[in-house]
């Protein structure tokens, strides 16, 4: 089944380090979330965006063919475009 949509998004850390958690999620045949990958990196920033898509991409590489729906996060918007030219981008509110 090739992926429609993957979600991509960070949030903040704050239990004994400071840093960032980055997701990427989907959602399958049964309508139900599927997280697909995770990464704890230090800021979300576009080497961070860069060094998880790149990784997500090698371990999925149907993803260059979909939408990818984020939230205009910091250093995203940049890394998209250079790790992932041929998918689409769409933003939520």
């Amino acid at each position: 089944m090739p992926l429609a949509f993957i979600t991509l998004d960070g949030t903040f850390l704050k239990i004994r380090f400071i840093q960032t958690l980055l997701q990427a999620v989907t959602i399958d045949a049964n309508n139900r979330i599927l997280p697909l990958a995770y990464a704890v990196v230090e800021s979300e920033n576009t080497s961070s965006w860069e060094y998880f898509i790149a990784h997500l991409k090698a371990a999925i590489p149907r993803i260059t063919f979909c939408t990818i729906i984020s939230d205009r996060g910091k250093g995203l918007l940049a890394a998209i475009p250079e790790t992932l030219p041929q998918a689409v981008q769409a933003y939520c509110c």
